[in-house]
């Protein structure tokens, strides 16, 4: 598991390769000086979205960033009764 001080870091450097300095620099200050609740910021977001939508852009995440780990997919079914997408 993680350190916290590790998680800070790296997502400091993820905002940092994305953003660039001063926008990661600000969007934390955003954060702060709103003192905004993730949970609530998601659910919005997440709420405004048909799941058709978010469904679409989930499956166009996973065609642009394919999975790069060691893991291996075993199934994709979401019930046992479906059938076993070979």
């Amino acid at each position: 598991m993680m350190a916290e001080t590790d998680i800070m870091t790296e997502g400091m450097n993820c905002l940092t390769e994305h953003l660039g300095t001063l926008k990661a620099e600000m969007f934390v200050a955003a954060i702060i000086r709103e003192n905004i609740d993730y949970t609530e910021w998601q659910r919005a977001y997440f709420d405004a979205k048909s799941p058709a939508e978010i469904s679409r852009k989930a499956a166009q995440h996973e065609k642009d960033h394919p999975f790069q780990g060691n893991a291996v997919r075993l199934s994709r079914r979401l019930r046992p009764e479906d059938p076993d997408p070979v």
